[in-house]
C-alpha cells in the first residue's frame, strides 16, 4: 500500500534522513573530543526530530535510508 505524504511531512521526513545520515558519520572511529561533541549535538537534534515526527514518520525515514 502505498503512503501518500504532504509536502510537510516529505520535510520531516527528508530531515530526519540527512540528521540519521549525519549521526551514522559522526558515530564512525576517531576524530577525537570535537566529533564526539558533534556526534552528542546531532544525536540531540535527532531525538527531537524522532519525536516530532511520529511513529509513521519514522518507519518511513527508515526505509529511505
Amino acid at each position: 500500500m502505498a503512503a501518500f505524504w504532504t509536502p510537510k511531512q516529505e520535510t520531516q521526513i527528508q530531515a530526519i534522513v540527512e540528521q540519521i545520515c549525519k549521526v551514522r558519520d559522526l558515530n564512525r572511529p576517531g576524530g577525537g573530543g570535537w566529533r564526539r561533541w558533534r556526534a552528542r549535538r546531532a544525536q540531540g537534534r535527532l531525538a527531537d526530530l524522532m519525536m516530532d515526527g511520529g511513529p509513521e514518520l519514522l518507519n518511513e525515514a527508515d526505509l529511505w535510508c
